[in-house]
C-alpha cells in the first residue's frame, strides 16, 4: 500500500489480486454499495450507483480485452 499527500487529504493507494476463489462480499446502503474483497480484513469499496455503472462497464470492456488473450498472465504490482 502507499500513501501520497495531496492538497486537502491524503491519497491511499492500494491493490487486490482477485482470483476465482477470492471472497467478494456487498452490501447496500442508502446511497452507496460496499464491496469487500478478500474477507473481513480485506479491501473494501465504497461505490455509489453511478460508480458502479462505471465499475462494470469498465470491468466487462477489460474482461473482453483479457478472454482475447486467455493464456497471458498478470505480473505482480510492484512491492
Amino acid at each position: 500500500m502507499s500513501y501520497a499527500m495531496i492538497r486537502g487529504g491524503t491519497d491511499v493507494r492500494a491493490w487486490a489480486r482477485i482470483r476465482d476463489d477470492t471472497a467478494i462480499e456487498w452490501e447496500t446502503g442508502p446511497d452507496e454499495v460496499e464491496f469487500t474483497i478478500g474477507g473481513r480484513h480485506g479491501l473494501e469499496l465504497l461505490v455509489t450507483a453511478a460508480g458502479l455503472r462505471n465499475l462494470v462497464a469498465t470491468g466487462s470492456a477489460a474482461l473482453a480485452a483479457l478472454e482475447t488473450f486467455p493464456n497471458a498472465t498478470t505480473p505482480d504490482p510492484p512491492a
